[in-house]
C-alpha cells in the first residue's frame, strides 16, 4: 500500500524487453481478456536458496579492519608460508592449511606469525589463531 506522497521506483526496460513487448502486444485480441501470466513476458526467476543462503552468508560476516589488513599484507609478510587468512569469527583468524604435513610446518611458525600480526592497524589486544585443512583454498581459479 503506497503513502500519500510515496514514489514508486520504476524499473528500466532493457532492449530485449521492448521486443518481447511488442511481440506480445501483437498476440492481444481486442475484446479477449488478458493472460496475465504470457509466456513471452515470463523471467527466469533466481532460486529462493541462493537469495537467503547469500544474506545468511552476509550477516554473519564480520567485519573488521585487522582482518582486511591480514589480507591485503599476508603474501608480502610469510611469501614462504603454505596457509593463507580465510575467516574472522569472535576474535580467532582462521588460516587455511593444503594438508596436515603442512599444518605442522605452519604451527611451528606460529610465534612468527602472532608476532607480524600483532603490528598490523586495528590489531585486537586478544586473539588466536584457529588452523583448517582445506585444500580447496590452494587451486588456481580459471
Amino acid at each position: 500500500m503506497l503513502l500519500e506522497g510515496e514514489i514508486i521506483e520504476r524499473q528500466k526496460i532493457t532492449a530485449e524487453e521492448k521486443i518481447l513487448k511488442a511481440r506480445f502486444e501483437k498476440t492481444l485480441i481486442p475484446g479477449l481478456p488478458v493472460d496475465t501470466d504470457h509466456p513471452l513476458l515470463r523471467r527466469k526467476r533466481k532460486p529462493i536458496k541462493g537469495i537467503i543462503d547469500s544474506l545468511v552468508k552476509e550477516a554473519l560476516t564480520e567485519k573488521s579492519e585487522f582482518f582486511d589488513a591480514v589480507c591485503d599484507r599476508w603474501s608480502a609478510l610469510f611469501p614462504e608460508l603454505p596457509a593463507k587468512p580465510i575467516e574472522w569469527v569472535q576474535e580467532k583468524l582462521i588460516l587455511a592449511v593444503p594438508n596436515s604435513g603442512q599444518l605442522f610446518f605452519v604451527r611451528s611458525q606460529m610465534a612468527k606469525i602472532r608476532k607480524a600480526l600483532k603490528d598490523l592497524p586495528a590489531a585486537p589486544a586478544k586473539w588466536s589463531i584457529l588452523f583448517k585443512i582445506q585444500s580447496s583454498a590452494f587451486v588456481e581459479k580459471k
